[in-house]
């Protein structure tokens, strides 16, 4: 066999020869450093030399945000994740607000104490220093009211009290645990001891609070991150501030609900993994893929059905 040698990407050089010996079966000798070939003999392969993929149940990776979608409607978990649709949002575009509601809850979250305005300006400062992109389509005064907003709401709240009185108190916790052969991730903008000793999880959402039973799937999986990494601790009462309107859902949750809590999640799972992609009909008029009449943007019969399993 001979092997075309391209040295200019073009044209072969016609005296660049590689003998390439081609070996069927091997045979050991008494001489290890002699091998013998046999050219005549064939070699049979195994019908199927490799497992068959599994369609399912296979170890996997999410965040809490991707499952949480994923319960709330099938559909909206295969536009917004897998096929990275833009969301249909009228004003500031999915980027700028994704910008934004970052700077908003990453500032909240690391609040100590009150804040007189002029400190309030400081730290509105810091966050535009920080935060740049967060002007590129809105305008630095547009900026720096939305972030004076957010601000005032959360420590114009009851539940900053409890929040700037914590006796131990963590920013921004990333959190991971294995379920079942697969990892979960989350984040949590604080997590705290109230006064009493009890563990709270606090996240801060920057969007207007539509649904309460919305809010129940990613709280659902906190909890478990938050039971996973502390064994010890048997409840935790978990918090979603929506600061646009100063409005509060929270839920406790003991560690005795974790089996049946995770039953669930596990089932889910393999449903995604099998590539279910029913529409949620209950969902759209909160979901971010309807239109103004709150239909949703995929038009499949295929896809339609009002039957997704309910657990909230």
């Amino acid at each position: 066999e001979t092997l075309d040698f391209y040295p200019d990407g073009m044209n072969p050089r016609s005296d660049f020869h590689l003998k390439i010996p081609i070996i069927r079966q091997l045979e050991v000798t008494a001489d290890d450093d002699h091998v013998s070939v046999d050219e005549k003999s064939d070699v049979s392969f195994p019908k199927h030399p490799i497992e068959r993929l599994k369609p399912s149940e296979f170890d996997s990776s999410y965040t809490v945000g991707e499952l949480a979608d994923f319960a709330r409607c099938q559909l909206r978990y295969q536009l917004g994740n897998v096929l990275r649709v833009p969301l249909l949002e009228e004003g500031i575009n999915a980027e700028d607000s994704s910008d934004l509601d970052l700077a908003i809850r990453r500032t909240l979250s690391h609040i100590e104490r009150r804040l007189d305005s002029a400190e309030i300006e400081n730290q509105i400062n810091d966050v535009l220093e920080k935060y740049p992109d967060i002007m590129n389509n809105i305008t630095e005064s547009a900026a720096r009211s939305t972030l004076r907003h957010h601000i005032e709401s959360y420590l114009n709240s009851d539940i900053s009290t409890t929040m700037l009185s914590a006796k131990s108190l963590s920013f921004n916790q990333q959190i991971h645990a294995r379920t079942n052969g697969h990892i979960i991730s989350g984040r949590m903008d604080r997590i705290f001891q109230d006064q009493s000793g009890n563990w709270h999880i606090a996240n801060f959402k920057t969007t207007d609070l539509h649904d309460t039973a919305s809010c129940t799937p990613e709280m659902q999986l906190l909890a478990f991150l938050f039971f996973s990494s502390n064994p010890s601790e048997n409840s935790v009462t978990i918090t979603f501030f929506f600061t646009k309107e100063n409005e509060i859902e929270q839920l406790h949750f003991n560690r005795t609900e974790l089996d049946d809590i995770m039953d669930f999640w596990h089932k889910q799972i393999g449903l995604l993994q099998k590539g279910e992609n029913r529409k949620n009909l209950e969902h759209c008029y909160i979901c971010p893929y309807a239109d103004s009449q709150d239909q949703c943007v995929v038009n499949d019969p295929s896809c339609e059905s009002s039957a997704i399993t309910k657990v909230f």
